[in-house]
Order: structure tokens, then sequence, then C-alpha cells
């Protein structure tokens, strides 16, 4: 987010991912949190302030 509090990118995740990024975190002694960098890294891009959608496919709501 920006000074005025409006978001600048939006990421997204896949939950098991997370859950084992965390679960890592607890091996090792951590406190069981995630920085936003590493968050960054293991999510995708999905929306910009400046361009808009980064990837459609993920928000089309059409069926195969």
């Amino acid at each position: 987010m920006n000074a005025d509090f409006m978001p600048e990118e939006i990421y997204m995740a896949k939950r098991d991912i997370i859950l084992d990024e965390l679960e890592e975190k607890k091996k090792n002694n951590k406190k069981g949190a995630m920085t936003l960098a590493k968050f960054k890294l293991i999510s995708d891009l999905l929306w910009t302030d400046q361009n808009g959608l980064e990837q459609d496919e993920i928000w089309s709501n059409k069926t195969n």
C-alpha cells in the first residue's frame, strides 16, 4: 500500500506452499511468521496499480 493506503500490487500464493514454508520456519525454531519479501518470492503477481491485471486467466470465470 502507498502512503494513502491504496494498494499498489496484489499477489496470490497457494495455501499448501504457504503452509510448507511456515512449517520449515517452525523446524528451524523460528516464530512461524513470514516476511513480505518471502511471500512475494513464493507467490504470483496478479495486479498492479500501473498495469492493471497481470494474469487474465486467473480471474476468468469461463468454464472449460
